[in-house]
């Protein structure tokens, strides 16, 4: 899905839903356990805190401007007396085929196409 259709769920959304969601996006931003991913509708602000415990030898890099792909749960939090929506990562993977963009615009058309019929 995309960041913005995620963004217009944000009544819908509970700590108790265990749904996926895969997100695909560049960071933007680096604090501690957060990354900031864009995805061209919107930001959203990941946990990665149960991704590092996951993987202690990883050869992910967190890098500003880097194109990852990742699964994670949604859940709601305070933020500066302020509730957002955070997306807890459960996958992350590091996206260098240039392609990978094209294709992910590719599957969420083919994946809105199926849910409407």
């Amino acid at each position: 899905q995309f960041i913005r259709q995620i963004l217009t769920q944000f009544n819908n959304i509970n700590n108790n839903n265990q749904q996926k969601y895969w997100i695909q996006g560049i960071i933007v931003n680096l604090q501690n356990s957060f990354l900031t991913i864009d995805d061209g509708t919107g930001l959203l602000l990941i946990d990665i805190r149960k991704f590092d415990r996951s993987i202690k030898s990883s050869n992910f890099q967190k890098q500003i401007g880097q194109q990852i792909m990742v699964i994670g749960t949604l859940n709601k939090a305070l933020q500066s007396n302020k509730e957002i929506i955070i997306l807890n990562a459960l996958k992350i993977v590091p996206l260098e085929d240039p392609n990978r963009e094209t294709l992910w615009y590719l599957e969420v058309i083919h994946l809105n196409l199926n849910q409407q019929f």
